[in-house]
């Protein structure tokens, strides 16, 4: 066995480690998901395959009459132990994957992608900004991980102070685009008011006038409210470990009898006109 920095590196180890992501859903032993962490960059390939297989068998998986998906946690595992990991480059990977069709997605995230999916494009894009961009303006995406990203976006610009601008020119962006679904107009300029940056005002107000945004989801005088607050409202991504353990305690995760669990209001409003 080879001794690195990263621990000591047994390759039948780490198999036996990553044949334990297909056995246990979010009760997988926290010492387990550790020594994941500790491979690293050896870990990495293992994972991404998880997904690349996924994206494969999405063109013969009957998604109207899903077979029983015996491994439903395998993907939120990969995602969140490449997130943890710092795996950058497998970025691409991830977006191709979450901007798949809805009921794809379901099927393999169950409620996660209405909650805390936001967590995987925050720790894995501060320096793939361009990256992010694109799939935020991508309107045949997933809009439920649009908003994903979105939220990561906004997170990343208030707790990192040199990526603040860019992200505005992100938005500034977004905010010109005339043919966007207003529902989803009106959720991203939502999650701006968390931002609050001087520079969007007027581009949220903008649409606000030109009818761009829903108003049952946002007015003027809200806009004008969340700009007079001092609080902005930062969300840090949870380590590892805690993460699981919100997983194991959510009832947005567990199971049913028929697979299905319930959604958020969000889905209503994003459904709603689609």
């Amino acid at each position: 066995m080879k001794q690195t920095g990263l621990g000591t590196h047994d390759p039948s180890l780490l198999a036996r480690l990553i044949k334990e992501l297909h056995q246990h859903d979010c009760s997988i032993s926290n010492d387990s998901l550790e020594k994941l962490l500790s491979r690293g960059p050896a870990a990495v390939p293992h994972l991404e395959a998880i997904i690349e297989a996924r994206l494969t068998e999405r063109h013969f998986l009957d998604v109207s009459n899903p077979p029983r998906n015996t491994e439903w946690f395998i993907v939120v595992h990969a995602l969140y132990l490449l997130a943890h990991i710092g795996s950058e480059k497998s970025l691409d990977l991830i977006l191709e994957f979450l901007g798949q069709r809805q009921a794809f997605l379901d099927y393999w995230l169950n409620d996660l992608l209405d909650e805390d999916l936001w967590e995987v494009p925050f720790l894995l894009g501060r320096n793939r900004l361009p990256l992010l961009e694109s799939f935020l303006l991508d309107e045949h995406a997933n809009p439920f991980s649009r908003l994903a990203v979105g939220t990561a976006l906004v997170q990343i610009a208030l707790q990192f102070k040199s990526k603040f601008k860019s992200v505005c020119q992100i938005f500034e962006q977004f905010l010109t685009r005339r043919y966007e679904d207003p529902d989803f107009v009106g959720l991203i300029c939502s999650e701006l008011l968390d931002l609050r940056a001087a520079p969007l005002k007027p581009a949220i107000l903008r649409a606000l006038r030109e009818n761009a945004i829903w108003p049952g989801l946002l007015t003027t005088a809200q806009v004008e409210q969340a700009y007079e607050k001092n609080h902005r409202r930062v969300m840090r991504p949870l380590a590892l470990a805690d993460r699981y353990q919100d997983f194991r305690q959510s009832a947005y995760f567990a199971k049913t009898a028929s697979g299905i669990t319930p959604k958020m209001e969000i889905k209503k409003v994003l459904q709603r006109s689609s």
